[in-house]
């Protein structure tokens, strides 16, 4: 069997998952997965400047809004694009 490495992220996860609340965990894991993810693919230096330190260390909250008129909540159907 496979040993797992332990990583931040993982040993983080760990601890989200005794938590009683899921909502905790599930928020948490948006933050990074959803929110931060986005920002460090697809952001600009300058959003990187603004958003990434601040959101690395917790003072900021990421998260991914997805509804379009016609895609609704599927993320997949989504044809629009946002621009600073």
């Amino acid at each position: 069997m496979k040993k797992l490495v332990t990583t931040p992220w993982n040993a983080a996860a760990k601890y989200l998952s005794l938590i009683p609340s899921p909502a905790v965990a599930v928020a948490a894991l948006a933050h990074v997965d959803l929110g931060l993810m986005g920002l460090l693919l697809f952001g600009s230096e300058r959003l990187h400047k603004a958003y990434g330190r601040s959101a690395a260390q917790g003072k900021t909250v990421m998260c991914l809004g997805n509804t379009e008129n016609l895609a609704g909540s599927d993320v997949a159907g989504i044809s629009m694009t946002a621009g600073c």
